[in-house]
């Protein structure tokens, strides 16, 4: 029993430590795509739904900053 935890434990702490140490897999171009609303929806927005046309505006921004679709 004692070989096993003495070969064991060594393997968990590596493995644990190497998961740590992962880069992400995803990038911000990954999840980010396009939103461009007609000028006519954008009007729409602006007057009637603001906290989506300001999320939208800065969803647009996000975009535009990591250059995604470029």
């Amino acid at each position: 029993m004692l070989k096993f935890l003495a070969r064991t434990i060594p393997l968990f702490a590596i493995s644990l430590v190497a998961a740590c140490q992962t880069a992400a897999i995803t990038e911000p171009c990954d999840v980010l795509v396009p939103i461009n609303p007609a000028p006519a929806t954008n009007s729409y927005l602006v007057a009637n739904d603001r906290v989506t046309a300001v999320a939208i505006a800065q969803h647009r921004g996000r975009y535009q900053k990591y250059r995604c679709g470029k």
